[in-house]
């Protein structure tokens, strides 16, 4: 009897452009819908195909550029979409599905910091950024080279006096940003401000008598006389608590009255003392 067979030719395309995987994709979370890939179609009689390369996800249909992508983790989801063209040969394209976690912590820049003048670098101390998030160091008023921006805890150097911002901003793709600011304040601690008057008359105004920064200059001593040249005042170090009360000899404690006073200010240091008047008004 007679016999049949069949065989089928594939005539392949070999002018079909290379596969396409589309654009990468970002999400926050949560993800409300299924991600839907948009690659390029694999011309008949070609087959494409997808699979995940790194990350997670469940591919709903492998075959279909279209097709729909569940349970996407964290971060970076790399899937890739080859077309198999037969004897034409096959290519590939990766597409990069990033989900970011929307639950990650507001920036926080840390608290300020003050040192005085001699200091010129520190260690900043911000919250690192979290899960999927990264987080940058920028300087937005004053002076500072920041070592490495990406590092909460990076140090900067170059410090000047007064004030010095910097802002810590936390980037998490598509989910919001966040930015928090912090000083650090580079304090005079060794230029001596006398006042020429105080008023010890107990309403907590002025009623010390102090003296800007004499504290840096612990081997200081400050005298003070009355009119008459008679010493009412003599310390060393000073302690920034003359209240206008003798503290000399045997008027010892007693309320100075509302006069003229003459001061001697030296600093121990080798440097010219300060000399001057200063007004004690009740």
């Amino acid at each position: 009897g007679n016999t049949s067979d069949e065989v089928t030719i594939n005539i392949y395309d070999n002018t079909a452009p290379n596969a396409l995987a589309g654009p990468d994709q970002a999400f926050c979370t949560p993800i409300g819908q299924p991600v839907t890939m948009l690659a390029s179609s694999a011309p008949f009689p070609a087959i494409g195909t997808w699979n995940l390369v790194s990350g997670s996800g469940t591919i709903t249909n492998v075959n279909n550029e279209f097709t729909s992508i569940t349970g996407l983790g964290l971060g970076a989801n790399l899937f890739q979409w080859t077309v198999d063209n037969g004897a034409c040969g096959s290519t590939s394209d990766e597409v990069l599905i990033a989900v970011f976690d929307h639950t990650v912590p507001a920036a926080d820049a840390g608290v300020d910091q003050e040192f005085c003048q001699d200091v010129t670098f520190t260690d900043l101390d911000a919250v690192p950024a979290t899960s999927t998030a990264s987080g940058t160091w920028t300087l937005i008023a004053g002076a500072g080279t920041i070592a490495n921006a990406g590092d909460a805890n990076t140090e900067v150097t170059g410090l000047l006096l007064g004030n010095n911002w910097f802002t810590w901003t936390i980037t998490n793709g598509p989910c919001p940003s966040s930015t928090d600011s912090m000083v650090v304040f580079i304090r005079d601690c060794l230029t001596i401000v006398i006042p020429n008057a105080y008023s010890p008359n107990g309403d907590g105004v002025n009623d010390v008598f102090r003296i800007t920064n004499v504290d840096s200059y612990p081997q200081s001593s400050f005298q003070v006389f009355n009119r008459w040249g008679s010493k009412v005042l003599d310390q060393s170090p000073y302690a920034n608590d003359w209240d206008g009360r003798n503290q000399f000899g045997s008027a010892f404690g007693e309320l100075l009255p509302e006069s003229t006073y003459y001061y001697i200010l030296d600093l121990g240091d080798g440097s010219e003392a300060y000399t001057g008047y200063i007004y004690l008004r009740r």
